[in-house]
C-alpha cells in the first residue's frame, strides 16, 4: 500500500497520506480502510451532517495513544474545505461538510468521530432536533436501557413528537427528536428539560443529575448536549474506541433485537445499509412543533372528539407525518383553501370549512376554467381545521405521501348546499368564481364553473438580474448554475397544444426548436414557464456558438440526421410564473422551484435547472467545467416581471488573456476621428491565431493613445487567413504592441467571447 495518494472526488484533488498506518491496532483497521468506509458511507452520513457545524476527535497515532478533541479549523486546512464562525463560538472557526471530498478530507485527518451541532447553516441560532444521550451506570443492563429507550419513545410521542434511536457506538443509546425550528437554543432547552422532569418524577430508576455522586444506580438522562456549543456524534460516524464501533440508526424494530451499544463495527455498517436501507430516511419529515398552540389533541384524544375526523386520524400515523393533529374549530367555517399536492400523480385539493373541520376533494386536473368545462373531483376524508394552512413534506410510506403547496385561501360563500349539490363562491387572492359540485356516484363528483369575473389577460416579460464581480453569500440564498444559452418564456395553453417558445425581445421560435414543444412535458392544463435553450458538449457544458445557429435558422429536413435535430437543443427550467391560472409571482422563490420540479416531466431534453446551497462548491466546479457563471437567487425573493432586481445576481466567471494587436477598424460615429475596434491574434506553431475583435473598455483619451501608436507601426498586408467582419475598413499592421483582455469564454471558432481592455502590456 503506498503512503500517499492523489485522488479526485467530486473535482477536487486530494492528498491522503499515511494509509498505511493502522489506526484500530485490536482489529487492524488501516487509516486507507477508513477513508473508504466514510467515502462509502457518504451518501447516508451527508443527510445527517451536511452544513452543520462540527467538532472532532482526531486520533492521528491510533486509538489507545494520543487522541484529542478540536473544533476549531487547522492552520494547513486548503481553501475549499467549508468553514465558519457560528454565533455562539466567535473564537473558533469550525469546519463543516456538505460534499464527500469534505468526508473524505476530513477522515485524512484521523477524525474518527465527527459531531454536529443541532442547527445547520440555514438557521444556526434554531435547533432542529434535540436529543437524549441514555446514559447508564454499570448497575444496568442493555435489556433495561432499551426498555428505557421505548419508554421514552411512547412519552413523546404521547406530546405529539417523534423519537428515533441510534446506538451510541459507546454505552448507551441516543434518541433524536426533529422539531420545527422555531426557537432559539435557550428555549429549547427549557422546554427540554421540562419534559424530562415531569418522565423522571414517573420513573425513579432516572436522573438529570450530571454529577456521578448524584447519579449512582441510575440511568442519566443526557439533555445537555442540545445548548449551542453542544455537539453529538453523527450518524454512521466511527468512535475513538476499540474494535471500530459505529453510531448507527437503527429502527425501533432492530433496536430490540441489539445485543450491545457496539452492536455495529466499521465494516457491518454497509452491508446493513445495502440491505435494509437508512432508518431514519425522511427523519425531517417528521418534525412538530415542541411549542403547541392550546386547543391540539393527541390523536387518541382528537378522535374522542371529532368523530368527523376518526378517518383522517386512522388513515395517519402522527410519529411519521407532520400533518396537523386531529382537531377542530368553528373559526375555519366559510374559508376555503386550495392545495397542489405532488403525490402518486399531481392534483389539486379544494378544502370548504363546514362545522369546524374542512370538507376536502381531490382534483387530478386543474379547476374548471370555462362554462363547458367539468373535472372530476374525488371526495376524500375531512380533515382538520389547521390543514387551511398546512405545506410541506408528507413521508413517502404514508397515506398521500408527497409534498403538498398551499396556492391560494380566503372565504367562500354558499349558494346552495344540498346533499348531492353544492353551490359556492370563491373569494381569495388568487382564485376568483362561482363552482358548482355534483355528486354522480360513490366518491366521485363533477366540477363545473357557474361564472367568474373577468381578468385581463396577463402578459409577461423575463426578470432581470443584478450583476456582481463576487459571490454573495447568506444563509437566505441559493445558487444556479447559469446557463449560457438562449433566455425564453414557454406558454401552455391546453393540454394538446403544442408549447409556445417566446425569445426574451417576445419573438415566437417555437419552430427553431420542435423537439421542445412537447405538450406532455409540462404536467398541467396551461402554464407560463421561464427557461434556457442550450446546446452541450460530451461534459455537459453549453455550447453558444450552437445554439444560436438552430436559433438563426427554421428547422427543416437539412437539419436532421439518423438521431434527430442537429446539433441536439435541451431545455433548462429554473422558474414557473403561471400554473393553471394561478399566479405565482408573489410566492417565495423556493416554493416556486419546488413546484417546477414537480410540474415538469424530464426526458431526454427537459430538465429542471438544480438548486445549490453551497455557492462556493458550485462557482469553483463550473470554473473549472467553463461555464459562463452562476446564479445567486434569495430562496423568499418574488418573480419581477421584466424588472431588474437584486433578488437574482448573476456572477460570471472572467478569464484574462495577453494577445498582440493586428489592426485595427476605421472608426464610426463617435469614434470617426479614433478607430473602432482593434483585431487581436496570438501566435501558435508559427503562424497566427486570430482571437476576434475588441472594441470596449477603453475611453476616447485612452484611444487616442493608442491610435499613435498604432499609426507608429509599418502597415503589411492581411497577416491572417481568417474571414472576418468589416475587412475593407481594417489597416493591418506590425504586430509589436500587446494587451491584456479580460473575456466571459471562448467561442467554437476559437475566438474571444465579450473581450474587454484593460491595458497595454509589453510585446508579447
Amino acid at each position: 500500500m503506498p503512503k500517499k495518494l492523489i485522488t479526485e472526488l467530486n473535482g477536487q484533488r486530494l492528498k491522503l497520506s499515511n494509509l498505511q498506518k493502522i489506526l484500530y491496532p485490536s482489529v487492524g483497521i488501516s487509516k486507507a480502510e477508513i477513508i473508504q468506509y466514510y467515502i462509502a458511507v457518504s451518501p447516508y452520513l451527508l443527510k445527517y451532517l451536511a452544513g452543520r457545524p462540527l467538532s472532532l476527535i482526531r486520533a492521528p497515532d491510533g486509538i489507545g495513544l494520543k487522541q484529542f478533541y478540536t473544533k476549531n479549523r487547522p492552520g494547513f486546512t486548503p481553501d475549499w474545505m467549508p468553514s465558519i464562525f457560528p454565533p455562539w463560538d466567535d473564537e473558533n472557526d469550525y469546519l463543516y461538510a456538505t460534499e464527500v471530498q469534505h468526508i473524505a478530507w476530513l477522515a485524512n485527518l484521523a477524525a474518527l468521530e465527527m459531531h454536529t451541532s443541532n442547527s445547520t447553516l440555514g438557521d444556526l441560532d434554531k435547533p432542529d432536533f434535540f436529543v437524549i444521550d441514555l446514559d447508564p451506570s454499570e448497575d444496568h443492563t442493555w435489556d433495561q436501557i432499551k426498555a428505557l429507550a421505548i419508554e421514552l419513545k411512547k412519552y413523546l410521542r404521547a406530546q405529539g413528537l417523534a423519537c428515533f434511536a441510534k446506538l451510541s457506538g459507546g454505552k448507551g443509546i441516543h434518541l433524536r427528536t426533529p422539531i420545527i425550528c422555531s426557537r432559539d437554543y435557550d428555549a429549547v432547552t427549557d422546554r427540554v428539560k421540562d419534559l424530562m422532569k415531569t418522565f423522571v418524577r414517573k420513573h425513579p430508576q432516572t436522573t438529570l443529575r450530571v454529577h456521578k455522586d448524584q447519579r449512582r444506580g441510575k440511568i442519566l438522562l443526557d439533555i445537555y448536549r442540545n445548548h449551542p456549543g453542544n455537539t453529538i456524534i453523527a450518524p454512521y460516524c466511527l468512535r475513538a474506541r476499540t474494535g471500530a464501533p459505529v453510531a448507527m440508526p437503527l429502527s425501533w424494530t432492530v433496536l430490540e433485537a441489539a445485543e450491545s451499544a457496539q452492536d455495529f463495527q466499521l465494516a457491518g455498517v454497509i452491508p446493513h445499509l445495502e440491505k435494509h436501507g437508512d432508518a431514519w430516511d425522511g427523519i425531517g419529515d417528521s418534525a412538530m412543533e415542541l411549542f403547541p398552540a392550546q386547543g391540539i389533541y393527541t390523536a387518541s384524544e382528537a378522535q374522542a372528539k371529532n368523530v368527523k375526523l376518526t378517518d383522517y386520524a386512522e388513515k395517519r400515523d402522527f410519529e411519521q407525518t407532520s400533518e396537523p393533529i386531529p382537531s377542530s374549530d368553528p373559526a375555519v367555517n366559510g374559508r376555503f383553501a386550495v392545495q397542489l399536492h405532488d403525490a402518486r400523480n399531481l392534483h389539486y385539493d379544494l378544502r370548504l370549512g363546514v362545522d369546524g373541520v374542512l370538507w376536502s376533494w381531490a382534483i387530478p386536473k386543474a379547476f374548471p376554467s370555462d362554462q363547458e368545462a367539468s373535472r372530476l373531483a374525488i371526495r376524500t376524508e375531512d380533515h382538520p381545521a389547521k390543514y387551511i394552512d398546512f405545506e410541506g413534506e408528507i413521508p413517502a410510506a404514508e397515506y398521500g405521501g408527497g409534498t403538498m403547496w398551499l396556492l391560494d385561501q380566503g372565504e367562500f360563500i354558499w349558494h346552495k348546499k344540498e346533499e348531492k349539490s353544492l353551490e359556492f363562491e370563491l373569494k381569495g387572492s388568487k382564485l376568483h368564481g362561482r363552482y358548482k359540485l355534483i355528486h354522480t356516484r360513490e366518491r366521485q363528483w363533477l366540477m363545473r364553473l357557474v361564472s367568474a369575473p373577468r381578468v385581463k389577460q396577463t402578459s409577461f416579460k423575463p426578470m432581470l438580474c443584478a450583476s456582481s464581480n463576487s459571490l454573495p453569500t447568506g444563509k437566505d440564498l441559493i445558487y444556479e448554475v447559469k446557463w449560457d444559452g438562449i433566455r425564453t418564456l414557454i406558454y401552455k395553453d391546453a393540454d394538446e397544444t403544442p408549447l409556445t417558445i417566446r425569445s426574451k425581445s417576445d419573438r415566437d421560435i417555437s419552430l427553431q426548436f420542435p423537439e421542445l414543444i412537447d405538450p406532455a412535458s409540462v404536467d398541467a392544463r396551461s402554464a407560463v414557464l421561464d427557461a434556457e435553450i442550450v446546446c452541450l458538449d460530451e461534459r455537459g457544458a453549453p455550447l453558444f456558438d450552437q445554439v444560436i445557429s438552430r436559433l438563426h435558422r427554421k428547422i427543416d429536413e437539412r437539419y436532421m440526421d439518423s438521431a434527430g435535430f442537429r446539433p441536439k437543443a435541451y431545455i433548462y427550467y429554473f422558474d414557473i410564473l403561471m400554473l393553471d391560472g394561478v399566479d405565482l409571482t408573489d410566492f417565495p422563490m423556493h416554493k416556486r422551484h419546488a413546484i417546477l420540479s414537480a410540474v415538469i416531466k424530464r426526458g431526454e431534453h427537459f430538465r429542471v435547472s438544480d438548486i445549490f446551497l453551497d455557492g462556493q462548491a458550485l462557482y469553483k466546479s463550473g470554473k473549472t467545467m467553463g461555464l459562463e457563471g452562476v446564479m445567486v437567487k434569495d430562496k423568499n425573493g418574488k418573480y419581477h416581471p421584466g424588472r431588474r432586481t437584486s433578488d437574482w445576481i448573476k456572477v460570471k466567471y472572467r478569464q484574462t488573456i495577453d494577445a498582440m494587436i493586428i489592426g485595427y477598424t476605421a472608426g464610426k460615429g463617435d469614434r470617426q476621428s479614433l478607430f473602432g475596434a482593434l483585431h487581436l491574434a496570438q501566435m501558435q506553431d508559427d503562424q497566427w491565431q486570430y482571437l476576434g475583435k475588441l472594441g470596449t473598455g477603453f475611453d476616447h483619451e485612452k484611444m487616442r493613445e493608442i491610435l499613435a501608436q498604432l499609426k507608429a507601426l509599418d502597415e503589411i498586408k492581411k497577416p491572417i487567413d481568417d474571414k472576418i467582419e468589416e475587412e475593407s475598413r481594417t489597416t493591418w499592421i506590425e504586430a509589436n504592441l500587446a494587451c491584456e483582455v479580460q473575456f466571459a469564454s471562448w467561442t467554437a471558432k476559437g475566438t474571444l467571447r465579450e473581450p474587454v481592455f484593460l491595458r497595454m502590456k509589453e510585446k508579447i
